[in-house]
């Protein structure tokens, strides 16, 4: 599939009026993960680190996805949480 298609497909799909009750789903997974003061720090310093990182990671590249999606905008909401960005 060529890269126009493609992008004329996802257009399709990401622009469908219901596309928002998945980026608000995605979204309720996301904010936890954002909240660094939910993270046990009673753990060793590496085990602390390790987490902080894999949190990073994971918001990073869902962020990717919500951008490459063109929804970028509903994603910046934190609830009370620290942002990785």
């Amino acid at each position: 599939m060529e890269k126009q298609e493609l992008n004329a497909k996802l257009n399709k799909f990401f622009q469908d009026p219901d596309w928002i009750l998945v980026e608000e789903m995605i979204n309720d997974y996301i904010d936890p993960l954002r909240d660094v003061s939910t993270i046990n720090t009673d753990r060793p310093a590496d085990a602390v680190m390790a987490e902080v990182a894999g949190r990073k990671l994971t918001v990073e590249k869902l962020t990717m996805f919500l951008r490459d999606a063109r929804i970028i905008g509903q994603i910046t909401r934190n609830k009370g949480g620290v942002s990785f960005k």
